[in-house]
């Protein structure tokens, strides 16, 4: 959440600090302190302004981390994300997961609800976000591994879990193989019919699998290019880059759909590091 009064700028920095050291003690007088109010007037306007205490945001955004964790890295134990989340016991940290997931870890690694999940990391829409710069740049086609998705909005990230576990079994490593999500629907929510195509840059043959992988190359062609740092679950540039920066550049739209690519992507990638380049398919 963004704040706009001035007065409230401290709790504003409170949250920049949570995100950016996730892992610190975060101590409500240290927290006073770094931003020079009482701990009693910190711990009312913080809640009063963000819905929940400091400690009650850092063990929510913990537990958005141990999520995707369970979700996408399946190889680790339940234990370590449980330390890793700051909980002294796997029994602790199941009963704190479920509490707020409805799920336990274990049920929520193997079928994840990813509908009350949505819900409960929502991530707020904010249309008047400031326009970033625009290039216009030519995209080269790409030859990519993909799963397309077609459902609802909420289960693009099992389609993700498909492709990340057909990336693993056949080693495409993420760093070296660009991750791209070719957007059919720019909705951000829908109960059907949601299309995307969740690719990485793959430029073998991709045989028969389990997990409905295919083999595809993404669009190209000329693009209006912006970059965003932030949460994936909402991307706030795209209101402005076809409100306000399409109808002033007198460009037009090309027949092709969205790319987003994913410059890093990893389930530890905390929501403030996330880098995504957005392109627009423009004549």
């Amino acid at each position: 959440m963004r704040l706009s009064s001035n007065a409230d700028n401290f709790v504003e920095k409170v949250q920049d600090y949570i995100l950016r050291h996730l892992d610190a003690p975060h101590r409500l007088s240290d927290l006073g302190s770094m931003v020079g109010v009482s701990t009693f007037h910190l711990h009312r306007k913080f809640r009063e302004v963000v819905g929940q205490t400091p400690s009650q945001q850092v063990r929510r955004l913990r537990l958005k981390r141990a999520s995707a964790r369970l979700a996408f890295e399946s190889w680790r134990s339940i234990t370590d994300i449980a330390l890793e989340a700051g909980y002294s016991n796997p029994e602790s940290f199941t009963r704190s997961f479920g509490r707020l997931m409805r799920q336990s870890p274990s049920a929520f690694r193997e079928k994840p609800d990813w509908h009350w999940w949505r819900a409960v990391f929502k991530v707020s829409g904010n249309a008047g976000t400031v326009m970033p710069v625009v290039q216009i740049v030519d995209l080269a086609q790409t030859p990519v591994a993909a799963v397309e998705h077609r459902g609802a909005s909420a289960d693009v990230y099992e389609s993700t879990r498909k492709l990340i576990e057909w990336r693993r079994l056949h080693r495409v490593v993420a760093n070296s193989h660009r991750t791209f999500c070719v957007v059919h629907d720019i909705l951000a929510e829908a109960a059907r019919d949601y299309r995307v195509d969740v690719c990485v840059e793959f430029a073998r043959e991709v045989r028969a699998n389990a997990q409905g992988v295919i083999s595809k190359v993404t669009p190209g062609g000329r693009c209006a290019r912006v970059r965003y740092v932030g949460p994936r679950e909402y991307i706030p540039v795209l209101h402005p880059l076809y409100a306000e920066w399409l109808p002033e550049s007198g460009e037009r739209l090309r027949e092709s759909p969205l790319i987003l690519h994913f410059v890093n992507v990893g389930a530890g990638i905390p929501d403030h590091e996330m880098i995504t380049d957005v392109y627009l398919p423009i004549q």
